[in-house]
């Protein structure tokens, strides 16, 4: 990714917020359903940015255009994420933007517009907000969460307590930040596009939480017709729960291989015994992120190397790790410090759970712990 593509967004939001300063009709722009004029007003604003720097534009507002510097670059874009709360003066709207290369989503910035507070993300760097290193809160247990909402569910999730915002590029960006536990979009059908959470999604991310969509959709497109419904999670067991009640509680159709994994617990990992042949099972290394580096199959398929934001499909849930090796004494360190890895597939937007905790064995390797 170009390096001056985060300062681009950053360029991008101030413009926005400089044209929002001048609004001064905060009613229906007339041209289509909750599309307000002061929407209008931003987007404009952010385009004229935006063609100068010759990237492509997905814009809630105004659709796709092909960026003329043919780098294949496109900045999805809500120019205001929460139009209802600017126009009635409820100080929780923001400016979002994801930039999406050939590799998935590699830059993305979330402003408070009200606020000024800023949350970023460059695919591999981390999240932060105005300097801050972000992570989510590490809340495993339903009953212990705190959950933001989009619009309400028939009976509750079984959460301990919910808020309900009205943006949810910053609802999701509480959850990167340990703020709230937990997300959940209760409309359904689908109803967000693209533009409201992509930006958030790649800074959820790079916190160290996860993402998903309840119906197994793809949260990345570029079309921008298609709608999601958005959950997100401190960790896997807390997604876990939120998926299998919203799944259940909104009457969702889900796809059966959800069914199955929200209908029962995933049985955890078991150490390799000492007789059996490593080769027979599939190996992962990890970087000191927790980023996942390598997927080592059983004999009868390939070997691959994998970078987060590539197809790692053929990882799945703890249950199916054996045995985990990594590079140097401080990534393990590092591994042993932590409860839960999770490794985020940008193609499919799905969220693998890798494992849950490691012992040092007798003969020095780290093994998952039973």
């Amino acid at each position: 990714m170009n390096p001056d593509r985060l300062d681009l967004l950053h360029t991008v939001a101030d413009t926005v917020a400089a044209a929002f300063a001048g609004v001064r009709d905060f009613g229906p722009s007339g041209l289509r359903d909750g599309q307000y004029a002061l929407d209008l007003v931003a987007d404009e604003a952010a385009l004229g940015v935006l063609r100068r720097a010759g990237v492509g534009v997905l814009s809630e507002e105004s659709g796709f255009e092909v960026g003329a510097a043919g780098t294949g670059e496109v900045v999805v874009i809500d120019p205001i994420d929460g139009s209802t709360n600017a126009a009635r003066g409820v100080p929780w709207f923001a400016t979002a933007q994801c930039l999406v290369d050939a590799h998935g989503p590699a830059a993305a910035l979330v402003v408070n517009q009200a606020s000024g507070v800023r949350y970023w993300a460059v695919r591999g760097e981390g999240a932060w907000c105005d300097g801050v290193r972000l992570q989510g809160s590490g809340c495993r247990e339903v009953g212990e969460s705190i959950v933001g909402l989009n619009g309400l569910p028939p009976r509750p999730l079984g959460y301990r307590q919910s808020r309900v915002f009205g943006a949810v590029a910053l609802d999701l960006c509480l959850v990167a930040a340990g703020v709230l536990d937990g997300y959940v979009d209760c409309v359904d059908p689908p109803a967000h596009g693209v533009w409201d959470y992509l930006a958030s999604v790649l800074i959820c991310h790079e916190a160290g939480v996860v993402t998903t969509e309840l119906h197994g959709d793809d949260l990345v497109t570029l079309d921008h017709t298609s709608r999601r419904t958005v959950l997100a999670a401190a960790t896997p067991e807390l997604l876990e729960s939120l998926v299998r009640g919203a799944g259940s509680t909104l009457g969702a159709d889900l796809p059966p291989d959800r069914q199955d994994k929200a209908a029962k617990p995933k049985p955890r990992a078991t150490t390799l015994d000492d007789d059996e042949e490593e080769s027979d099972h599939e190996r992962v290394e990890y970087n000191a992120a927790g980023d996942a580096l390598l997927v080592d199959l059983p004999s009868d398929a390939d070997t691959h190397s994998v970078d987060v934001g590539a197809d790692i499909a053929a990882l799945d849930y703890a249950a199916d790790v054996q045995a985990v090796h990594a590079t140097r004494d401080d990534e393990l360190r590092a591994i042993q410090q932590c409860d839960v890895f999770v490794t985020f597939d940008m193609n499919t937007g799905k969220t693998f759970a890798a494992l849950r905790a490691l012992v040092r064995g007798d003969d020095n390797r780290w093994k998952v712990a039973q």
